[in-house]
């Protein structure tokens, strides 16, 4: 059974009357073990606004002080979270045969330190609360209060006992999550107390973390205080995909953090990650042409080429950056802008193909474009923009193209997610099958079936393909 009103509101009103002396005696309650829509009892309301006379005299008629939700939280979660030490108390106090090293005391303790409730959470901890229990999400306390710069509340963690060197199920500590979204304090608290510059279980370093959310504070703040320990020699080392800290500065277009890096004087530019990739490749997918030039102006390779042979300018025109198209034109260095991949397919293929008429028209106003290269199955850009019903596109690379393929038109549903045929460059669509290869990229290669029905295999012609029926992430 539900309620037919707000609970909250109920309850709002009731706590109204009491605190006005309406309600002096005990209130009899019809139905009052009846939950919610979420599964939850008037008990809630009370915790959620504070109101210990109401709170009791729902315990009095009966409720459990320890109910659970749909979602696994109780009154004491609401409490605590609020702020409301009296009905944490009372909570706790009600029911005495409570274990101290109950899950509910351990996410309590979670809930509040997010809220950065410090009295709650001394209490809580007072009463048998575990700071390194990992039950909030994967994370502990102290990585709860790391990651959201709640520098009193990590020094209160750690003097009560929590450990910085936990992990969580990908290897993360306590550092790894301010390193990624805390603040300069919480590092310099948490190096003090011995914190060690580590790697993740995927190789991801803390500055890689840093710089994923342009943290280039927090990047300076460990990088000095590497300098001074010299706890990890490579500031730069790859992680197991390949990816450097400059790759994931580069791949996010954070200018800041890519300068910080460029600012150490160590950085290789011309690593590569496992699909063969250079922090410039990574940047040019990406909307800040002025990251590009800075690359560039530091030595970046602007003829840098990934494991299909496709160059900075293929990965621009790809993801429709114009403007860094213009950028990249600028360099009197690159030798062929419109030069194929292993499948002989142009920049120009893939813009039209994806529809980026604004790319497609940067592409034609460069001179020696070849509006009739067909890549190795026969198909040229416009014959993909036909294909595909990109009519805008169509009409642009008419008025460049000598012949009109006879080509069937067919109705084309946008994709629905970011996941790519690693041939023609197409989205594709949530539900459709497709062949994957689990060996190529690092297992990590795609191809729709228009493609493998055309003749299209893997980098290796040898690798057997599977047909996957679902595209389970989409």
């Amino acid at each position: 059974m539900s309620f037919g009103f707000s609970v909250g509101d109920f309850l709002i009103q009731l706590a109204t009357k009491i605190r006005k002396g309406f309600v002096e005696a005990p209130v009899q309650f019809k139905s009052i073990s009846d939950d919610d829509n979420d599964g939850r009892s008037p008990l809630y309301a009370s915790a959620r606004i504070g109101c210990e006379k109401v709170a009791r005299l729902l315990l009095k008629q009966g409720l459990s002080a320890h109910p659970k939700d749909e979602k696994g939280h109780t009154p004491l979660f609401e409490a605590a979270g609020y702020g409301h030490l009296n009905l944490v108390q009372l909570f706790l106090d009600w029911d005495l045969d409570i274990n101290p090293e109950d899950i509910e005391l351990n996410v309590s303790l979670i809930i509040t330190t997010h809220y950065s409730k410090e009295t709650i959470i001394q209490f809580l901890l007072d009463r048998g609360a575990d700071p390194n229990n990992l039950s909030g999400r994967d994370l502990t306390p102290l990585m709860w209060a790391s990651l959201y710069g709640l520098t009193s509340v990590v020094q209160l963690m750690l003097k009560c006992g929590a450990e910085w060197e936990i992990k969580d199920s990908q290897g993360r500590t306590a550092l790894s999550c301010a390193a990624a979204r805390g603040s300069t304090e919480v590092i310099q608290i948490l190096l003090q107390n011995g914190a060690d510059i580590k790697t993740d279980y995927y190789g991801f370093s803390v500055f890689s973390n840093a710089v994923s959310h342009d943290e280039y504070a927090n990047l300076t703040t460990l990088l000095s205080a590497n300098k001074i320990t010299n706890r990890i020699t490579n500031i730069h080392q790859p992680d197991r995909y390949g990816r450097t800290p400059l790759h994931v500065a580069a791949a996010g277009g954070h200018l800041q953090s890519c300068l910080t890096l460029l600012d150490t004087g160590s950085v290789e530019l011309e690593i590569k990650n496992i699909y063969g990739q250079t922090a410039l490749s990574c940047v040019a997918a990406c909307p800040n042409p002025e990251l590009i030039l800075l690359l560039l102006e530091n030595g970046a390779d602007i003829n840098t080429e990934d494991n299909h042979g496709r160059g900075v300018i293929f990965y621009a025109a790809s993801e429709n950056r114009h403007s860094n198209l213009t950028a990249i034109f600028t360099s009197t260095k690159i030798r062929n802008i419109h030069r194929p991949d292993r499948y002989g397919r142009t920049p120009l293929h893939v813009a039209a193909a994806r529809g980026h008429l604004q790319s497609v028209f940067t592409l034609l106003k460069i001179d020696g474009v070849d509006c009739e290269a067909q890549d190795e199955f026969g198909r040229t850009a416009l014959s993909e923009a036909i294909l595909r019903k990109r009519f805008d596109v169509v009409e642009l690379l008419t008025t460049f193209s000598k012949t009109t393929p006879e080509v069937l038109i067919c109705p084309v549903v946008e994709p629905s997610s970011f996941s790519f045929c690693d041939i023609c460059g197409v989205g594709k669509l949530k539900g459709e099958t497709f062949y994957h290869c689990d060996t190529c990229c690092g297992a990590d290669f795609d191809m729709c079936q228009v493609c493998y029905h055309i003749g299209a295999r893997g980098l290796d012609r040898s690798h057997e393909l599977e047909l996957w029926p679902r595209y389970t992430h989409l």
